[in-house]
C-alpha cells in the first residue's frame, strides 16, 4: 500500500505541475487547517493535516507520515511544496458543500478532493 500510495503522490506532483504558480502569498478566506480525507484521482485515499502553521503531512489512513512539507492558498489556488522535491506546486480550488471541504484541479480535471475528518472525540 506504501508503493501505492508514493506512485500517487508522484502522479499527483507530475501532473500538478501543470497548474500556474500563485501570482502572491496572500489570500482572504477560511483557513484550511485541519486533517482531510484526501481521494486521489485513481480512487487512493491518503489523509493529509494541514497545520495552521502552513506545513503538512501526508500519510496512509492510520499509517506514518510519508510526505511533509508546506502549503499556502493565493489568488484562488493552492499550493504545496514537498520538501523530498523541492518545487511549489500550484492548481485551482475549488469549495465543495458547507462542510469545509475543496477540490484541487489541474487543467480543468479533478485531481484531488479534501474532505474533512472528524475531531478526534467528536
Amino acid at each position: 500500500m506504501r508503493i501505492t500510495m508514493l506512485a500517487c503522490v508522484a502522479a499527483f506532483v507530475a501532473l500538478a505541475a501543470c497548474g500556474n504558480p500563485a501570482k502572491n502569498q496572500n489570500d482572504q478566506g477560511r483557513s484550511p487547517s485541519g486533517a482531510y480525507k484526501v481521494t486521489m484521482m485513481d480512487g487512493t485515499e491518503v489523509v493529509v493535516d494541514l497545520k495552521a502553521d502552513g506545513a503538512f503531512t501526508m500519510s496512509e489512513p492510520g499509517g506514518s507520515t510519508a510526505r511533509e512539507g508546506t502549503w499556502r492558498r493565493a489568488d484562488g489556488q493552492f499550493c504545496l511544496n514537498d520538501t523530498a522535491r523541492p518545487r511549489e506546486v500550484c492548481m485551482d480550488e475549488a469549495s465543495v458543500g458547507e462542510n469545509g471541504g475543496f477540490d484541487l484541479s489541474a487543467r480543468g480535471k479533478v485531481v484531488m478532493q479534501f474532505r474533512p475528518m472528524a475531531a478526534a472525540g467528536g
